[in-house]
């Protein structure tokens, strides 16, 4: 008996089908969207994806260019720009979820035709999030967005016997490699889908799902019986960081796309205010890329501007790439027995890491820029610092700095 369907909301209509004998018999109601649904806003404009693309095409195209104050101010607008109209569509589809949530318990709602099916279906959140994540973004409440939506669609299909716990595994390291530190309910549902597939058949990389916990996140996070998913150090991201960075050839054609993303983006959006009053001139394209003998900013080094207690012992890391070795020892707790061994092996017996600062300078803007985005939505930026600078010139200034300089990292040198 049907006393009262006046709660049905707009663009929403009810499906019966019969289920067969063989089945149970029965009939199934589902609430479905109708086609007036779809909010215009996202039936028009790229979608969060192809901004998460553009956002890496801005950064690549960055880093091929020279460094002046002029360029790194017109790179943060136009990702600054790029970040908001991907929440703008974010919120719309979080406000799906909500909806399709609250009238559950009354309806099964069905999950297809969705605007978040269309806009982010599938791994496409976690994807969206490591690229703006590669973009430099400090963006918090997007990776947070980001990761609701992609812990909605795993819930949707995460359990499907087709849906294999490599896929879950992809997902979660790729929020992990963005620098998300936890979310409860991604972690929770991405263990349950782990769980009910650990006797399904061996990932890619011929690891069983059984000793999933321990390939994601190695450390204990000191919480007995939790495991931690979304740890960036883990053997999962930290390999998928070193893949991007380490073979351009095989992200050569993904790359180009990305940049030709940014490109159609930055045309179509040429009067823009953002665009037109910082773009920098690029009448002699030449002349902007690159020079390692020139070109470069020339820094100055206030330390008790950059950190809140200069007076702490440095670490420093010449050649920092995506700058995970200092994203990692600077956010080492005690608690755990390999910092307090690499703690007493590298700063001596009466340091830890925690009573240090941290600085890391390498020429890529990209490597820089990502590592200062996850430094921020992490809150380290008190005793870790990133900058862009040669490292001669860099060393030299370390002269100047109050405390003592107790370690020093040079990664790979060329």
């Amino acid at each position: 008996e049907i006393i009262d369907l006046s709660g049905i909301p707009a663009g929403y209509e009810i499906v019966l089908q019969d289920s067969p004998r063989s089945s149970g018999g029965g009939t199934r109601w589902n609430l479905v969207y109708t086609n007036e649904i779809y909010d215009e806003e996202l039936s028009s404009g790229p979608t969060i994806l192809q901004l998460a693309h553009a956002a890496m095409g801005l950064a690549i195209d960055d880093d091929q260019q020279t460094q002046t104050p002029k360029r790194q101010q017109y790179r943060q607008k136009s990702l600054e720009a790029l970040v908001q109209k991907a929440k703008s569509r974010l919120e719309i589809l979080l406000e799906e979820t909500r909806t399709m949530d609250e009238i559950n318990s009354v309806f099964e709602v069905s999950t297809k035709n969705t605007m978040v099916q269309s806009e982010l279906g599938g791994r496409t959140a976690s994807d969206a999030a490591l690229w703006f994540a590669f973009a430099g973004s400090k963006d918090r409440d997007l990776f947070h967005g980001l990761a609701d939506i992609a812990s909605w669609e795993l819930h949707r299909f995460g359990q499907r016997p087709s849906f294999r716990s490599l896929y879950t595994l992809q997902i979660v390291e790729r929020f992990a490699a963005a620098g998300l530190k936890r979310h409860d309910k991604l972690e929770r549902i991405a263990s349950a889908c782990l769980s009910e597939k650990e006797e399904e058949a061996q990932d890619d990389n011929g690891m069983s799902t059984e000793n999933v916990g321990s390939d994601i996140n190695p450390y204990d996070d000191g919480k007995a019986g939790r495991q931690n998913y979304l740890n960036l150090h883990s053997d999962r991201s930290l390999l998928l960081i070193w893949k991007f960075r380490t073979k351009p050839k095989k992200q050569g054609a993904f790359l180009r796309y990305a940049k030709s993303n940014w490109e159609q983006y930055h045309e179509e959006n040429v009067n823009n205010e953002v665009h037109s009053e910082t773009a920098p001139s690029t009448d002699n394209e030449k002349e902007n890329r690159k020079d390692p003998n020139q070109g470069i900013i020339t820094h100055s080094y206030d330390w008790d501007e950059i950190f809140q207690d200069a007076s702490r012992p440095l670490v420093v890391d010449v050649g920092c790439g995506m700058g995970v070795s200092l994203l990692g020892l600077s956010s080492t707790t005690e608690q755990l027995p390999s910092s307090k061994e690499s703690s007493r092996l590298l700063l001596g017996e009466n340091l830890t890491w925690s009573d240090c600062n941290f600085v890391g300078v390498d020429l890529g803007a990209l490597g820089i820029e990502y590592a200062r985005g996850v430094a921020h939505r992490c809150n380290l930026e008190d005793n870790l610092h990133f900058t862009i600078d040669a490292a001669e010139d860099f060393c030299r200034h370390l002269k100047s700095y109050p405390g003592e300089i107790r370690f020093c990292m040079i990664q790979f040198p060329t």
